[in-house]
């Protein structure tokens, strides 16, 4: 019993350490899952073990810096990128692609701006649950997923910027910030054709918690 009483002790310890704590602990596992990530791309892009999508890619962030807006010729039948899906928030990194015009700009912004969805998951866990360690471990265990870890080191995928974008349109849904939801939902659904399937979701939710005609429309 008394060994109990000292792990309860403890544990409760941790706990107020991580609720004084929280948002430097969920910023320093982003920054450090970022950065981490960021060089393990980098290593296996210039080790060769990225597949061609990468160079895919490239080729419209480069053609719409050089002037030739998001002109694309790996797809039959058309030149434009537009052809084959419409990916506008893609062609938001042509600004920082202009200033190093290399193919490690783009795993390298990826993998740093992936873990950005951890925030609203915290934001999220700390608005239900009311408890700041509770938003850490909901940001860890979204750091710890598999699938984003993969994804992000498979190589350039604009659906996970997609995916984060998301995260942080449905964290301002339940925080009621309409013009954030919007901006995010834009991102969101210029990351892939398909991604309207994800926001009407988001719009049935909007509807089934009674949220107004308008988070139902958004």
């Amino acid at each position: 019993m008394a060994s109990r009483h000292v792990i309860a002790q403890r544990l409760e310890r941790l706990r107020t350490i991580i609720d004084q704590r929280a948002g430097l602990l969920v910023a320093a596992m982003v920054l450090g899952w970022g950065l981490i990530f960021a060089a393990a791309a980098i290593y296996k892009l210039q080790a060769f073990w990225m597949g061609f999508d990468l160079g895919t890619h490239e080729q419209v962030l480069w053609n719409t810096v050089h002037g030739r807006f998001a002109a694309s010729s790996p797809a039959r039948g058309t030149t434009s990128y537009f052809g084959t899906d419409i990916i506008v928030t893609e062609l938001l990194f042509a600004l920082p692609y202009a200033l190093w015009q290399r193919p490690e700009t783009l795993v390298a912004l990826q993998a740093l701006l992936a873990p950005l969805g951890a925030v609203p998951l915290y934001l999220l866990a700390v608005r239900k649950l009311g408890e700041r360690w509770a938003g850490v471990a909901a940001a860890a265990l979204y750091l710890l997923a598999l699938p984003l870890q993969y994804a992000t080191l498979y190589e350039f995928q604009i659906r996970i910027i997609g995916g984060v974008a998301f995260l942080w349109a449905f964290w301002a849904l339940e925080a009621g910030h309409r013009w954030r939801f919007a901006l995010f939902a834009a991102l969101a659904l210029g990351s892939r054709s398909e991604a309207g399937f994800v926001l009407a979701g988001l719009g049935v939710y909007a509807a089934l918690q009674r949220r107004g005609w308008w988070w139902s429309l958004g």
